[in-house]
């Protein structure tokens, strides 16, 4: 596939979307084929993809400039795109979908999380710098507690979020880790980070 793959996501009934950075678009497949449909056009630099619960929309994260990024809403019975959210500030590094599928949370560079309605693209709340640190590039779902977790890469500090009130709960920071991404057991007991600085997956 050409155009710098660089994201992707299955919906549950195997509808697969890679994004393609450097060509402003994504690609389709329905597993299990593996043939990718014609690229169709999203934003700019279009850095994360993921699915709703029901499989129905598809939110393309799209890093675009320094001074706003947007997400495109794509149908997947079409393919096309039909919503565009623009945050106030900031490049998006990454994004996560809340487990019942009604919040995108949008993860920048130097503006902190914006969390944005699902259905409308309206922006919610916001968690602020201050709170997540910078360069937020990794993003995880309890799968029983309403926690979300957020890594900022170079401060190599995780923040603990209460998808109840969007307030920071919990950070802790490991000396000397860039931490690029973290993900949640399927039990909830364990949380793993990646460390870009030392290549070693933090426990």
């Amino acid at each position: 596939m050409s155009g710098t793959p660089f994201a992707v996501a299955i919906s549950p009934a195997g509808v697969t979307y890679v994004t393609q950075a450097w060509a402003a678009s994504a690609a389709r497949a329905d597993l299990p084929a593996t043939t990718f449909s014609t690229p169709f056009p999203v934003g700019a630099f279009p850095s994360q993809v993921r699915m709703s619960p029901d499989g129905r929309m598809a939110y393309v994260g799209n890093q675009n400039n320094p001074s706003a990024g947007t997400i495109t809403f794509v149908s997947v019975a079409t393919n096309e795109a039909v919503n565009t959210a623009a945050v106030p500030a900031g490049a998006i590094l990454t994004i996560g979908l809340s487990p019942d599928g009604k919040r995108l949370y949008v993860l920048t560079d130097y503006y902190g999380v914006y969390v944005l309605n699902a259905t409308s693209g309206e922006l919610m709340d916001s968690i602020p710098v201050a709170s997540t640190g910078t360069l937020l590039t990794g993003v995880a779902f309890h799968p029983f507690s309403p926690c979300l977790y957020v890594a900022a890469r170079d401060e190599g500090k995780v923040t603990t979020v209460d998808l109840r009130t969007n307030q920071v709960v919990a950070t802790f920071a490991v000396s000397g880790a860039r931490i690029q991404n973290v993900a949640v057991s399927r039990d909830g007991s364990t949380l793993f980070a990646t460390d870009i600085q030392r290549s070693k997956l933090l426990v």
